[in-house]
């Protein structure tokens, strides 16, 4: 099994056309040992919408979040990649679950969060990230479009519920085209009312 620290934007291009697309599975966030998580990835919302980021080397679009580093806590890894990407020094972070995604060889796993930010400023100058956007609809391609673009059609289909007023931004014809031909996620999201709560605002 290939580690999942390996796979780069890149390489996780060249696997789907070589392999095909990703198999998803979402899960509690008690059925995987958050010790065992290499990412982590947020829902987040600004002014009731989505935030998207876009990195200096790339046309296309992603969520925030990134992998953990050697040592950290995957709570740090959110915090850390959140402030990162987006330049939000407060925010709300509500854990909402794990998922785990299958790509050929290579197995990873994450967790999902659901974040509000209190601020917008953008990445710093020494950010990977060129732009911070709060959007209503795709500005772009995704990046990771098996399996952000899943996470933003389960939000879509009222599989998620912010626990603050935020608007699901409207999907475009070619990520809804691109879902239908790739496997459904395995399981369900779990409800926020069974998540162990919030951590607290920075």
């Amino acid at each position: 099994m290939t580690s999942a620290s390996a796979l780069d934007h890149d390489s996780y291009q060249e696997l789907v056309r070589r392999v095909g697309p990703p198999r998803m599975r979402w899960l509690d966030l008690d059925e995987i040992p958050l010790s065992s998580l290499g990412f982590a990835v947020h829902l987040a919302i600004y002014q009731e919408k989505l935030v998207l980021v876009r990195n200096r080397q790339r046309d296309s679009w992603e969520l925030p979040g990134g992998r953990r580093e050697p040592g950290e806590s995957i709570l740090a890894t959110a915090w850390r990649e959140l402030e990162e990407e987006s330049g939000a020094r407060r925010a709300q972070v509500l854990p909402c679950c794990c998922y785990g995604v299958q790509l050929g060889e290579v197995q990873s796993h994450g967790l999902l969060c659901l974040s509000l930010l209190d601020e917008l400023p953008g990445p710093p100058p020494t950010s990977e990230i060129a732009q911070a956007l709060a959007v209503d609809s795709l500005p772009g391609a995704l990046c990771y479009p098996h399996i952000q673009g899943r996470m933003l059609e389960a939000w879509t289909r009222g599989c998620l519920h912010f626990p603050w007023k935020a608007l699901p931004p409207a999907l475009p014809d070619s990520l809804l085209s691109i879902l239908r031909d790739s496997p459904p996620p395995e399981g369900e999201i779990p409800a926020i009312s069974q998540n162990q709560g919030a951590w607290p605002t920075v």
